[in-house]
């Protein structure tokens, strides 16, 4: 694998847990577990909806985290733990440090 190549499916797999995010969100309106939690709740609610929201959100986050990991290590044996270091400091620490209040 050449150094510049970009791995396509990963940014596939990572767009369709995004796009799944988006299901997750518009069901959480109609499950009555969030019913009194989500403000745009609405009242008439199903419990399919439960299922759908705890399905997605049990493979969807742990999948974004094991996406992060992937490309940290491929970032890092790509290049040296050095880079890998100050190109975190500069995508996280920095626009944190500006941010916060």
């Amino acid at each position: 694998m050449n150094k510049d190549s970009r791995l396509h499916y990963i940014d596939n797999l990572r767009s369709l847990a995004l796009l799944l995010g988006i299901v997750f969100h518009a069901a959480l309106a109609y499950s009555p577990f969030f019913s009194n939690i989500w403000f745009t709740a609405d009242p008439s609610t199903h419990g399919l909806f439960d299922f759908i929201t705890h399905t997605l959100h049990l493979f969807r986050m742990p999948l974004f985290f094991i996406i992060a990991g992937f490309c940290s290590a491929l970032l890092i044996v790509k290049s040296s733990n050095a880079r890998f270091l100050r190109h975190r400091s500069q995508h996280i620490l920095l626009p944190f440090i500006v941010f916060y209040r």
